[in-house]
């Protein structure tokens, strides 16, 4: 039982600190440290639609990129979800947190893709992207 208790406790602390982000240069491979944002959840840019849910729940900002029309076609049965569509985006940089994990989502991925690099290049360096989009 001792080895038992031994052996599940390594494996457990071996998961920590594989899963623990530790490079400074967060910017360029997708990996946050903590210094970064004591609020990011994920250090992916890219995420599934599961994912995407799994992150809300803990937290994380959905903006959705599309056009409003389209939120009338499929919308998120989530509670933390912006809407700003992508064309808006740049001008409204100042409604996205920085200091919190943000998702961006469109219909298929490409806007929000779009969004995260625009994002990303004004200084945002928590945000994914949801692969796929809402056909996901």
């Amino acid at each position: 039982m001792k080895k038992t208790v031994i052996i599940l406790s390594s494996i457990v602390s071996i998961f920590v600190m594989a899963c623990s982000p530790t490079t400074s240069d967060s910017a360029k491979d997708g990996v946050v440290t903590q210094s970064d944002s004591l609020n990011f959840i994920s250090p992916k840019t890219e995420v599934t639609a599961d994912e995407a849910l799994a992150l809300s729940k803990e937290g994380a900002l959905l903006i959705d990129v599309r056009e409003a029309d389209e939120l009338a076609e499929k919308s998120y049965d989530v509670s933390n979800i912006k809407h700003i569509p992508l064309g808006e985006l740049e001008t409204r940089l100042s409604e996205v947190p920085k200091d919190k994990q943000v998702v961006v989502v469109c219909r298929s991925g490409g806007r929000s893709g779009k969004a995260q690099e625009l994002l990303q290049a004004n200084g945002f360096k928590n945000i994914a992207n949801m692969e796929g989009g809402m056909n996901a």
